[in-house]
């Protein structure tokens, strides 16, 4: 489990929830800050009694490098993630892109690719577009 989950499940959880309880978002290696620091900036209330965390990363470092990081938690469950980084394989080719990605059990999407890094507030509003 990432640090990510781990403080989302100990921050947010309702008391005697437990995490076996969610369905694997299988995308942990992805999502995982790795080296990086992280802050979590914001909660926010969604229709259907979902919300949203939005979080912010330290300097890029690691495979998957992420610079914000949007969660969709279905009750005390994560049921989607929208993440702006950099993966070191995408930097090894000579491209200093920044992947927009969209996470869902069993399926990822990769949105785009900016060659400027896209602001906390250009992501949170695609994500609020696709977490309605």
């Amino acid at each position: 489990m990432f640090r990510v989950v781990v403080f989302v499940l100990l921050a947010l959880l309702p008391v005697g929830a437990q995490a076996h309880e969610c369905p694997p978002l299988g995308w942990d290696v992805f999502l995982d800050p790795g080296p990086q620091d992280y802050d979590v900036v914001e909660h926010v209330a969604l229709p259907e009694g979902r919300r949203m965390i939005g979080v912010t990363f330290g300097p890029m470092a690691g495979a998957f490098a992420k610079l914000h990081l949007f969660l969709q938690l279905d009750g005390h469950c994560i049921a989607k993630a929208l993440s702006a980084g950099q993966y070191s394989a995408t930097k090894d080719l000579g491209n200093e892109l920044f992947h927009i990605d969209l996470y869902e059990p069993g399926r990822h999407a990769t949105l785009g690719f900016v060659e400027q890094a896209p602001s906390y507030e250009t992501l949170r509003a695609q994500a609020l577009e696709i977490f309605q």
